[in-house]
């Protein structure tokens, strides 16, 4: 199954998710430009959502020491 319409927009697609992920992996803010933008905002808008926080309290940090101990 075909995520995009031709290769050229899929790779198109790959070039902006790793500008992005550059960017935002060195602290940089990413600019977009051109055709894509719209795309590249909302790829950038996806990696600032947090996946998977875990909220570090005194007692998660006991309980880690205790399971590993």
């Amino acid at each position: 199954m075909a995520i995009y319409c031709c290769n050229a927009h899929g790779k198109a697609a790959s070039q902006i998710r790793k500008k992005v992920q550059s960017a935002i992996d060195a602290g940089r803010i990413y600019k977009p430009v051109g055709p894509h933008r719209e795309y590249a905002l909302r790829m950038m808008d996806a990696y600032k959502k947090p996946l998977n926080v875990i909220h570090l309290t005194p007692e998660v940090f006991d309980n880690w020491f205790r399971v590993a101990a």
